[in-house]
């Protein structure tokens, strides 16, 4: 096949047999008046979404009313930074009355904005036609679109080289956090809840917050025997920290995530609520056999269930029978 990446806006994509969006879909906005002023599309356009979907709980009606001001929805480029500069009160408002109390504490008024932009942005390019069908990068995300009337299919982004490997080396870290804190109460709460009882056990914990990528980054986890997820959004459930923990020889500690699928708790990895987590990481350092047995469990299914070279065959799949279908 012959493929080649293009920025957003860019004409070229109007001269290939398919497309696939991929990241963040609200930002495609160049893209979306390129196609919808054409007179012909591709016949396959694939829009694989990777970013955040709003939480489930958020009411219907105000969901709706963060759908019709984004800027995708609206379709017009000068709104964008308008609506930008209302989304404070706007989408803080929104926040407060269509969330319980305890999630609207949680999410930003950007952060909410960018998801309801990423939802409207499907919605409009599957009404218009230049989105053919959706892809999840999550089970989570499958499924609220699918409450939606939104079809779409699950194949997760999935774990590839770039996420390191095993170096075989001695693991000095008994648990490993990285992620970001920056604008982020509710994480920041429970990282300091969680340092407190680890080190209080006698754990080694290493915390790093920012600026850790490439071979840095495989470096340190390769001396991690636990990788910590503490939700960013509770009602998410990213995997990028299992394949990060896998690649690199690690198993991971979470929260209750609400959808795990493909990965099962207690086999693939460890799972307690944040009161719990502390005891479940020091009987599973405690016992290394038991350690090894679900670092090869997870290992073996994400590299059945989710790898980035499975989802790509899939993709192609889909692109094959999108393209008879059309």
């Amino acid at each position: 096949m012959d493929c080649v990446l293009l920025e957003d806006g860019d004409p070229a994509g109007l001269e290939r047999d398919a497309l696939l969006y991929m990241g963040s879909l609200g930002s495609l906005r160049k893209t979306a008046r390129l196609l919808e002023r054409s007179d012909t599309l591709p016949r396959v356009c694939l829009a694989w979404n990777t970013e955040p979907m709003p939480p489930p709980e958020l009411n219907h009606r105000w969901e709706r009313l963060g759908v019709a001001l984004s800027p995708a929805s609206l379709g017009i480029t000068w709104a964008k930074p308008l609506l930008h500069m209302l989304s404070g009160p706007v989408f803080w408002m929104i926040g407060r009355a269509g969330l319980p109390a305890d999630l609207g504490r949680q999410l930003s008024p950007g952060a909410l904005r960018f998801s309801i932009e990423n939802l409207a942005v499907l919605e409009r390019g599957l009404k218009a036609g230049w989105i053919t069908h959706v892809i999840a990068a999550t089970e989570q995300q499958r499924q609220y679109l699918a409450e939606r009337g939104l079809d779409a299919s699950f194949m997760p982004s999935g774990i590839h080289d770039g996420y390191g490997c095993n170096l075989g080396g001695p693991r000095d870290i008994d648990v490993l956090f990285i992620g970001r804190l920056k604008n982020n109460k509710r994480r920041q709460r429970s990282l300091d809840r969680m340092l407190a009882a680890l080190e209080k056990r006698s754990l080694t914990v290493h915390v790093v917050s920012r600026g850790c990528f490439g071979q840095e980054r495989t470096k340190l986890v390769n001396r991690a025997k636990v990788v910590l997820h503490l939700h960013s959004n509770e009602w998410e459930s990213p995997f990028m920290r299992w394949y990060l923990a896998t690649a690199n020889g690690a198993i991971i500690a979470s929260e209750p995530l609400r959808v795990s699928h493909p990965l099962d708790p207690h086999t693939h990895y460890i799972s307690a609520p944040l009161q719990n987590l502390p005891d479940a990481i020091c009987a599973v350092l405690a016992n290394d056999t038991r350690r090894m047995e679900i670092f090869d469990s997870c290992r073996a299914r994400i590299t059945e269930k989710m790898s980035l070279a499975g989802s790509v065959r899939a993709i192609l799949d889909l692109m094959s029978k999108q393209s008879i279908l059309s």
